[in-house]
């Protein structure tokens, strides 16, 4: 305890000039019997002796123990404070217990605000089922101390008016699970060293949350949000989980955070969410108004703990409602899709969105989405399970995000065919065409394993399966299911200097008036294949009718189908 001299506390009298922690034993005892010790506190040295006579009867008014000192570990567990409350500068040096503690409104009716504004908890606070009937207000409190977590409890606390941690910093975990706002909750810039845990708390006004840093998780799992809701400028350099999270207003928020987890989330309103980096979990998500999801370009200055992508990626959507959702910028280059409903209804801004097939002669250039890419990797053999599910289908921390098996080739053709109806519905013809292209090569993959199962045992089933194998098969080597006009156009060359050669050695008949030769072949052959009713200008035998007529009918398909893909390609 201080020596008298260097003592800064509040003298009890103008008669006496010592403050309650210094006056004789029987002193105090006439000073408590006249009621509560008030603000004989301020700027007192408290140890636990002098603090459990003070607070001997459990309910105190006006109680004021502004810049007071506490040496030891403090037990406020289930006090009643009465009307304005300071603790304003206040050093709790052991750990602080405020259990079931409740700040009311006097009797008389003053205001029962709380003020812990500028307090030091070194070793750590526990506010649990505390009540607080009037403004609660922690602007630039210290919980914990560098180098010392000291954890900060509010679990199943109610705050009546407004909750304020305006500055505040938190050096162990921020606990405020299961608590009840009343009035607005202001977290603005405040620095936690660790964890902060709102999960399943309920706020029935306003949220404001800017400028804040927070070094490991933030989370508001099951959180309830009735009012608006301001989240700007913030960092959260572990996860973010808004996972069950609900929200009653539309918001609009900007993330810098390694991951975001909303799965189940509910947006009543709607949201626009923007994204500087990091990894965006929607499983589950249900927009029920207009949502824009949105790459932020503003340069955050992060320090290099988060890396920064070029773009923020969704990685996964799966069983979510995408009526009413935009995507602009996001990478979706290791977005699953799996269960997600309405996918034709998305809407994709931006460039390069979508992974590609890997590189080398094996594979046509195309948009290939992440669950082809996690299947063809689990199915294909040899080199061709090369560039398959490559680094950019990792996570930022380098563990896989793929844990269930990868959907069957009927799910992934589904899940194309609803990309490349939304992108048709856009009037993007072009941007369609690729989504075309995945969705008949799972086709083709799904006949496969149709025919695969079942095997001799169903031979009609076989059957059916392989002929739709081989007619897509054929339509794949031919044209590209009718996305790539070269390929018609090269099976068209190939078909006209085969033909032509057959002409020349098998199919003219001997004349001497016409020799037959290679060129003459390669005119007719060109000549049969772009007219179907033109009758043959050459004597042909039994092999070069039965030549002419495949020309007839095979060359204006490939050629129609050139043309289609051709179109397909430039169509606005």
């Amino acid at each position: 305890m201080q020596d008298q001299q260097e003592c800064t506390g509040v003298r009890v009298s103008e008669d006496l000039d010592l403050c309650i922690a210094h006056v004789n034993p029987q002193q105090r005892q006439e000073i408590l019997a006249g009621g509560s010790p008030q603000n004989l506190l301020r700027g007192v040295t408290v140890d636990k002796a002098l603090l459990d006579e003070l607070i001997e009867r459990r309910e105190l008014d006006y109680f004021d123990a502004t810049n007071a000192t506490f040496t030891e570990d403090v037990n406020f567990r289930g006090v009643k404070f009465y009307g304005p409350t300071a603790f304003g500068g206040a050093i709790f040096k052991g750990f602080a217990d405020f259990r079931l503690a409740t700040f009311e409104h006097h009797p008389i009716g003053e205001s029962s605000d709380a003020v812990f504004a500028g307090v030091e908890f070194r070793a750590g606070v526990n506010f649990q089922r505390a009540k607080f009937a009037g403004r609660a207000m922690f602007k630039k409190v210290q919980f914990g101390v560098e180098g010392k977590a000291g954890d900060a409890i509010f679990e199943e606390v109610e705050f009546g008016e407004v909750a304020g941690f305006v500055g505040a910093e938190f050096f162990g975990v921020g606990n405020f699970k299961d608590t009840r706002y009343a009035g607005e909750a202001v977290f603005d810039g405040i620095r936690a060293e660790s964890s902060v845990m709102f999960d399943r708390a309920e706020f029935a006004s306003l949220v404001d949350i800017t400028q804040a840093t927070v070094r490991d998780g933030l989370s508001f799992t099951e959180a309830r949000f009735e009012k608006d809701v301001r989240w700007r400028t913030f960092r959260v350099y572990g996860n973010f989980s808004l996972m069950s999270a609900s929200f009653a207003k539309r918001m609009y928020a900007e993330f810098l955070c390694r991951r975001l987890h909303a799965e189940r989330s509910s947006w009543n309103e709607g949201a626009h969410l923007e994204f500087a980096c990091g990894d965006v979990f929607l499983d589950q998500a249900s927009f029920a108004k207009p949502a824009l999801l949105s790459f932020s370009n503003e340069e955050w200055e992060h320090g290099g703990e988060i890396p920064r992508a070029s773009a923020p990626r969704l990685v996964s959507v799966r069983g979510a409602n995408l009526e009413k959702v935009t995507l602009s910028g996001l990478d979706l280059g290791a977005c699953r899709f799996r269960g997600a409903h309405n996918i034709d209804k998305l809407r994709i801004e931006g460039k390069k969105a979508f992974s590609a097939t890997p590189s080398g002669f094996r594979w046509t250039n195309r948009i290939a989405i992440a669950e082809e890419h996690r299947w063809r990797k689990r199915t294909e053999r040899g080199k061709r399970q090369e560039g398959w599910f490559g680094n950019d289908q990792q996570s930022y921390q380098g563990e896989p995000i793929y844990e269930a098996p990868p959907p069957s080739p009927h799910e992934l053709a589904e899940t194309y065919r609803l990309l490349r109806k939304g992108r048709e519905d856009a009037k993007d013809e072009p941007g369609a065409t690729d989504f075309y292209y995945g969705e008949m090569e799972m086709r083709r993959a799904t006949a496969k394993a149709r025919r695969r199962d079942a095997g001799f045992k169903r031979p009609s089933e076989w059957l059916s399966a392989f002929i739709e194998w081989l007619v897509l098969l054929v339509y794949w080597f031919v044209s590209g299911y009718g996305t790539r006009p070269w390929r018609a156009l090269t099976v068209f060359a190939a078909l006209i200097v085969l033909s032509s050669f057959a002409f020349h050695v098998w199919g003219f008949m001997p004349d001497e008036n016409f020799a037959g030769t290679w060129p003459q072949g390669v005119l007719f052959a060109l000549e049969s294949a772009t007219s179907l009713l033109r009758p043959a200008s050459r004597p042909l035998n039994g092999t070069g009718e039965l030549l002419m007529l495949v020309l007839r009918y095979v060359g204006p398909i490939l050629l129609a189908l050139a043309a289609l893909a051709l179109r397909s390609r430039v169509k606005r």
